[in-house]
């Protein structure tokens, strides 16, 4: 199993905060039809091969993380008003086409504060600007120490094996250990770590290659799912968290509450999986992530918000 299930067994045994209403799981899952979404980039990619693909998908995760705001970041590139995790992307992307040298570990590693400003310029100031400043001169100081400079050399050190390349990725760029404590007891999540490796997997899989043990990855910990499964009736908090986060309160990063949110987050899609996976047998977790992800984005009126943490872990 992977590792980041093991690590949520106490939590999701000790919650006092969340807890899953199974009834309204089993009704979600009688109603899926299947992974018919897809999604759909709102812009036209800067032409990359496949080993600068890696590289540039690497340094956006890194940055990728805590958008919310009033108002919401969001950038404009090619005409369109574009916001969160594929603003940053737009926003990278964009940087590109105006040359800056973001596939260059050298440059990462000594990126100033005005490039980074200019490169996330948007309709306002970016959340936690200075975390992601660090996060990406650490991974350009990292791969130049360790990996010549070169994501593609991360990715062969994993030898074709999600587990072994998340493994990797989180043992060695700090940026990407995502994990809290609680009741004693320490609890992984590594959703930016999981997102990067399953990019990968989807890079390679376009070449004919693939990771193995890609069903092994749990789903991802942000903050949009836990939203859609207290919507769907799926998550029920108890009346003091309720409380906050219907009332836009910010919670503790790393505290108990957002911990046993993120970690019923997981629980949730795993019993998911379990149930559909009879009648779609090639259905995993972080499939099923995103089919998720793609329903949470739809707004409907009656919907409540999601929980607020200042973090840089989704």
């Amino acid at each position: 199993m992977n590792a980041i299930l093991r690590s949520i067994v106490p939590v999701i045994q000790q919650a006092k905060y969340v807890k899953i209403n199974h009834f309204r799981l089993d009704d979600f899952c009688s109603r899926f039809e299947g992974l018919y979404q897809s999604f759909k980039i709102p812009f036209i990619p800067f032409s990359l091969n496949i080993d600068d693909k890696i590289q540039l998908d690497f340094a956006y995760n890194s940055a990728n993380f805590c958008y919310w705001g009033d108002p919401k970041w969001a950038i404009t590139h090619q005409g369109r008003e574009i916001s969160g995790a594929y603003g940053m992307k737009a926003a990278f992307n964009r940087a590109l086409e105006e040359r800056f040298p973001l596939l260059d570990a050298s440059y990462l590693e000594n990126l100033t504060e005005m490039d980074l400003a200019h490169i996330v310029r948007g309709n306002t100031t970016i959340p936690l600007f200075q975390e992601r400043l660090l996060f990406l001169r650490q991974l350009g100081r990292i791969l130049n120490e360790k990996y010549h400079g070169k994501s593609k050399n991360v990715v062969d050190a994993g030898e074709g094996d999600s587990l072994r390349l998340l493994e990797e990725v989180t043992s060695n760029f700090p940026c990407y250990d995502d994990s809290a404590e609680y009741n004693g007891n320490k609890v992984l999540f590594h959703k930016r770590a999981q997102l990067f490796v399953h990019n990968v997997h989807k890079a390679l899989e376009k070449e004919g290659k693939i990771l193995s043990s890609i069903d092994e990855l749990s789903a991802l910990a942000d903050y949009k799912i836990p939203q859609l499964l207290r919507n769907r009736g799926i998550f029920e908090y108890g009346p003091e968290l309720a409380n906050r986060v219907d009332n836009y309160q910010i919670i503790p990063a790393g505290g108990v509450e957002e911990v046993e949110i993120r970690a019923f987050t997981l629980e949730a899609v795993e019993l998911m999986v379990e149930k559909l996976k009879p009648g779609f047998p090639s259905l995993n977790a972080i499939n099923l992530d995103s089919y998720l992800y793609l329903e949470a984005k739809k707004k409907y009126p009656e919907d409540k918000p999601h929980h607020r943490a200042l973090t840089t872990a989704h």
